[in-house]
């Protein structure tokens, strides 16, 4: 048994070894920020275009299907591509995939949300587990993307504004696909710019967004206007 054992050991690190020769480590990070400065929740008190003053308690949103792109030819698709980005948990906002080690590519392909045929499944594991917080019901699915937090613009008691964008059935599907292009082939920062969100809210008026919707649609589509690559 122990001769086998060695045996068996010796085969495993063989094959990692041919394994790690043929491929390389890409890091993709994804970094929420607020014009030029850092994002922060909670203790940070950020200026709109307008002049009013913003605070953000939670940022959380789905990342899916992430491809890259060669010649306008998918040359790398991601297995079981879910990712939660939460900004309370800045070890998600970064991971790394292992593509092959000549692989090319000129863009990355990816959605905000989660696809119908997942939600139709129901409640998953992981970074779709309904303890994470981003889950409705099985019958409106999972959040897209959540952002919350207080602007002494909106008119309620507590000053607090609740986006949560989803839905993926017509006609609220309110999942996003965006494309961008890449020049670095070991690292990937992609921002989403969190003020030019906020600067097209009328916060006086439109404050709370918390089910699938025509407005939850309209303001998920100007998410690929805030993403870009560093």
């Amino acid at each position: 048994m122990c001769r086998l054992a060695i045996v068996l050991t010796i085969f495993l690190f063989s094959q990692y070894g041919i394994y790690a020769q043929s491929t390389k480590k890409l890091t993709i990070h994804f970094s929420p920020i607020f014009g030029a400065s850092p994002f922060k929740l909670n203790d940070t008190t950020y200026s709109l275009t307008n002049g009013d003053s913003i605070r953000f308690t939670t940022l959380k949103f789905y990342i899916s299907s992430l491809e890259l792109i060669n010649n306008n030819t998918t040359v790398f698709k991601e297995r079981n591509s879910f990712h939660l980005i939460d900004k309370s948990e800045n070890s998600s906002n970064s991971y790394s995939l292992f593509v092959p080690k000549d692989l090319k590519f000129s863009s990355i392909r990816f959605n905000i949300g989660i696809d119908s045929t997942t939600n139709m499944a129901g409640a998953l594991g992981g970074d779709l587990d309904p303890l994470k917080g981003m889950y409705w019901t099985w019958q409106n699915g999972y959040i897209n993307w959540k952002i919350e937090g207080t602007s002494l613009r909106v008119p309620t008691k507590n000053h607090s504004f609740q986006f949560h964008l989803g839905g993926y059935q017509f006609p609220f599907n309110s999942i996003q696909q965006i494309q961008l292009p890449i020049h670095n082939q070991q690292s990937i920062d992609i921002v989403f710019d969190i003020k030019m969100l906020m600067d097209v809210l009328p916060l006086a008026t439109q404050y709370r967004i918390m089910s699938p919707s025509a407005e939850a649609v309209l303001l998920s589509k100007y998410l690929s206007k805030i993403c870009s690559v560093l």
